[in-house]
């Protein structure tokens, strides 16, 4: 183990409510650059996630984010939505669930490379749904000296409903009750029904209690968890069902209520959203009809909204809302821009992992290579100029580029206004820099030039030279 990941396993956080936090290890780098955070109590890690805090610009609140079943939405949500909240100034805290199993076939629910390698994150019992149910009762805990906003998807908006009944009924109006901070709770496509006569918990979709029989049943054999049987999950889901909905309403009113209920959702209705707002007395729930099909490929379902803008997510933590309760039908979308893929990202669906290596860098010029990774072969060389005008529009961008981040997944991760354009591919010679890197017996090679202006100012002109051994045109055809 590295020296400076040893210091961080010792680095102690914080103590709420018997809690105690260490960072694991660092990952990342650019605008997705965190700590692994795990949560700790008596009984030992309880909940873990990626912490993303702001390098510039920190607003002093926290997003916290809990995914449904079985949890792949933390891969979009810190894929899109991360890098716009941290460039607002808000730290994010991605959760994931704990018996969450460290398999190879886990990747898209446990995508942390490095968390992976460590092997399973719950390594006793078994793990119930109730455990799952007080995910985030102890991130609120955790995060109880700041102001936060709470993101629960899917199931884990019911875990949303147990874990703030919970707290309010162990804190009540005392001045240390984790509620008090927590100004917002935003609802996605979540599971906050009330159960009804025969077993049905939404009627306009046909869900009934056998649904879920089904669903825990299948996730219990998907080696995707180390959690007990569908029977037991059965029980804890069906009694969270019959109570949480009942006792919801004592929660303190100054938290705000956003319940985005996505047209076409396999999932949820409209019902259950409305169901939550009547017992609560207050919130919005916003009838999100602006999911295209024509957009995506045929299977993808609107309940993981993959048609929401980061400056739409963005705006839903920011927003202020009536304490009356009220819906309102958004039926235009704020178009998610058509994002092409850089050249790094098409060499990397080829070649798998690539790793960026700095030849020669400035405030305004850089040299650098696309290796694979674990291997010394150079796949391309590109040279940077910036521009100063560029520059002064986002220092904080450009500050995370230099620092060693690949420029044109910053560029579009970033949620900042930019336009990339191409010009003709060429073949060039090999400049005499990258002639021994490259390592190839070729004296020319396909060369692009790609410019990105960011709000209409040029930032940057790339000249990208291609190993003439790996990489031909036919590889950048849509």
């Amino acid at each position: 183990m590295e020296k400076n990941e040893s210091h961080l396993q010792n680095e102690k956080l914080n103590e709420r409510s018997n809690l105690e936090g260490q960072y694991a290890f660092e990952f990342g780098e650019g605008q997705r650059k965190g700590k692994w955070l795990q949560i700790s109590n008596e009984t030992g890690i309880i909940l873990e996630g990626a912490h993303f805090v702001p390098e510039k610009g920190n607003n002093g609140e926290v997003v916290v984010f809990h995914p449904g079943l079985p949890g792949d939405a933390v891969s979009w949500f810190e894929e899109r939505d991360v890098p716009r909240l941290l460039q607002e100034g808000y730290e994010v805290f991605t959760a994931r669930h704990r018996g969450l199993l460290s398999s190879e076939g886990n990747k898209i629910y446990f995508n942390n490379e490095k968390r992976r390698s460590l092997g399973t994150n719950e390594t006793s019992a078994e793990v119930s749904v109730d455990d799952w149910l007080q995910e985030p009762k102890t991130a609120l805990q955790y995060f109880s000296n700041k102001p936060v906003t709470l993101i629960t998807h899917s199931f884990s908006a019911l875990a949303g409903q147990s874990s703030l009944v919970q707290l309010q009924e162990q804190y009540g109006d005392s001045a240390e009750n984790p509620l008090n901070g927590l100004k917002k709770w935003l609802i996605l496509g979540g599971i906050t029904h009330d159960l009804k006569e025969g077993g049905v918990t939404d009627k306009a979709k046909d869900i009934t209690l056998e649904t879920w029989v089904k669903f825990f049943e299948w996730l219990h054999q998907s080696g995707i968890y180390k959690m007990e049987g569908a029977e037991s999950a059965m029980h804890d889901f069906e009694r969270a069902l019959k109570t949480v909905n009942k006792e919801i309403g004592i929660i303190p009113k100054h938290i705000k209520l956003i319940s985005v209920v996505a047209e076409g959702d396999k999932y949820v209705s409209l019902e259950a959203a409305h169901e939550l707002q009547a017992h609560l007395g207050q919130g919005l729930v916003i009838d999100d009809k602006t999911f295209d099909k024509e957009q995506f490929p045929e299977g993808v379902d609107p309940h993981d909204f993959p048609h929401m803008n980061p400056e739409t997510m963005l705006r839903l933590i920011q927003m202020r809302i009536s304490q009356y309760p009220h819906t309102a039908t958004v039926t235009e979308s704020e178009k998610q821009p058509t994002v092409k893929l850089t050249s790094s990202e098409i060499l990397q669906k080829k070649f798998g992992e690539l790793s960026i290596e700095i030849l020669f860098q400035n405030e305004l010029h850089r040299e650098s290579c696309l290796r694979l990774k674990g291997n010394d072969v150079a796949i391309a060389c590109s040279v940077v100029d910036f521009n100063q005008s560029g520059i002064s529009i986002a220092p904080d961008l450009h500050a995370n580029i230099v620092a060693g981040s690949l420029l044109g997944k910053t560029i579009q991760g970033s949620g900042i206004d930019y336009e990339r354009k191409e010009f003709q591919w060429e073949t060039n010679n090999i400049p005499t820099q990258f002639q021994s890197i490259l390592n190839t017996t070729e004296t020319s090679c396909l060369s692009r030039k790609i410019e990105y202006f960011i709000k209409g100012e040029l930032y940057a002109t790339i000249m990208e030279y291609y190993n003439p051994d790996y990489v031909d045109k036919n590889d950048f055809k849509s």
